[in-house]
């Protein structure tokens, strides 16, 4: 979409609330969201990652393909080893 940005936090969300995610001392920090960004400054959090299965801690590049957004996250999933998700927009 013209007009808009997206990107990744690597913690914060709501992971931090249900205490998913934790930071190296252990305190809960979420496990990341996925965000868009429109230039004129209006945010919306178009996915919160919550650790497990859906993976947490988004980090790397965002690629957009048609109506998608693909990205990886860097732990949880499958043993532990991160995911590949995919975003409709």
């Amino acid at each position: 979409m013209k007009g808009v940005l997206y990107g990744t936090t690597y913690e914060g969300g709501n992971g931090a609330r249900n205490k998913a995610c934790h930071d190296r001392y252990g305190y809960p920090v979420g496990c990341g969201t996925v965000f868009s960004i429109t230039t004129s400054g209006q945010e919306i959090v178009l996915y919160d990652c919550s650790g497990g299965a859906d993976g947490g801690y988004p980090e790397g590049r965002l690629i957009a393909v048609k109506r998608s957004l693909y990205g990886t996250t860097t732990l949880d999933g499958t043993n532990n080893f991160g995911t590949v998700f995919k975003l409709l927009r």
